[in-house]
C-alpha cells in the first residue's frame, strides 16, 4: 500500500437567481447538482480522482484518472448543458538514464444538450492511444517522437458523425547553460471525417483540425539578456486540410524581480 497514491480534486461554482424564502439554503449549498432547477444561471463542476502506483519512481509508474466536467449555462434561448467524462490510463518506463517510454490511453464521452439549437446536440464517444518515445542527453537535449490514434463517433440519432485520426509528433528542446533555450515541435495528422465541416459538432470532434492532411509546427527561442530580463521569439505555422497556410510570429520581453 505504500506505493499507492490517491489524489482527489473538486471545484464547484454555482450561480442562481434569488429564490423564495423556502429555497434560500440552495444558494449556499454547492453540492446541489439538479440541473432541472429553473433558478440556475450557471453551474460548473469539475471532479477528478487519480490513483497512482509507484509515484515518483525512477524506473516505472502507472496511473488511472477519472474526471467529470459538467457545465450548465442559461442563455437567451434557454439552457446549454455540457457533460464530459474522461478515463485516462498513463504509464512510463525508463529504459535507462537516456531513453524512456510513455503510454497514454483515453476513453471519453462528451455530450451537449441545447434547449433551442437542438441541431447542435451531440453525444460523442472517443478512444485514443498515444505511445511516446523520449531521448535525453544530459540536461541539455531532449527529443521525443510520438504516434497517436483517435476514433470518435457521434450517436446515430444525433447525426452519426465519425472521425479517425492518425498523428505523428516530433519535439526537440535544447538548453545551454540556463541562458539559451530552443524548443521546436512538428505535428502531422491525417484525419478522415464523414460529417459537415464547419459545424459545432465538427469543431468538437476535429479539435481545430480539418479533414485530410494537417501540418502544424512551431519554434521558440528564449535567451536571458541579464539577470532580470528574458526575451522570447516565437513562430507558429499551420496548414490544415484545404485551408491556406497560416504563419504567426511574436516576441516577448519579460522582467523578473
Amino acid at each position: 500500500m505504500s506505493k499507492l497514491t490517491f489524489q482527489s480534486y473538486i471545484n464547484i461554482r454555482r450561480k442562481t437567481l434569488k429564490g423564495n424564502d423556502s429555497k434560500v439554503h440552495r444558494a449556499f449549498n454547492p453540492f446541489i447538482f439538479k440541473t432541472i432547477d429553473s433558478t440556475i444561471i450557471s453551474l460548473n463542476s469539475n471532479i477528478r480522482n487519480t490513483f497512482i502506483f509507484n509515484a515518483g519512481d525512477p524506473v516505472y509508474s502507472f496511473s488511472f484518472t477519472n474526471q467529470l466536467v459538467n457545465d450548465k449555462l442559461l442563455t437567451i434561448n434557454g439552457y446549454d448543458t455540457r457533460r464530459r467524462m474522461d478515463n485516462i490510463i498513463e504509464a512510463y518506463y525508463n529504459l535507462n538514464t537516456a531513453f524512456s517510454l510513455n503510454l497514454k490511453f483515453i476513453q471519453t464521452r462528451n455530450r451537449l444538450t441545447s434547449d433551442f439549437f437542438k441541431q447542435n446536440n451531440f453525444d460523442i464517444r472517443a478512444y485514443s492511444f498515444e505511445p511516446k518515445f523520449t531521448y535525453n542527453w544530459k540536461t541539455q537535449l531532449r527529443t521525443s517522437l510520438s504516434y497517436g490514434f483517435a476514433d470518435k463517433r457521434n450517436k446515430n440519432e444525433l447525426g452519426g458523425e465519425k472521425a479517425l485520426a492518425n498523428k505523428m509528433e516530433f519535439e526537440l528542446r535544447y538548453n545551454k547553460a540556463s541562458k539559451n533555450t530552443l524548443e521546436t515541435k512538428f505535428t502531422f495528422a491525417m484525419v478522415k471525417f464523414n460529417g459537415e465541416n464547419g459545424s459545432t459538432k465538427a469543431y468538437t470532434i476535429l479539435e481545430g483540425l480539418q479533414p485530410g492532411k494537417n501540418y502544424i509546427w512551431n519554434a521558440s527561442y528564449t535567451r536571458n539578456i541579464s539577470q532580470n530580463l528574458e526575451i522570447s521569439l516565437i513562430y507558429e505555422g499551420r496548414k490544415t486540410g484545404t485551408a491556406k497556410l497560416v504563419n504567426t510570429g511574436s516576441a516577448q520581453l519579460r522582467a523578473v524581480f
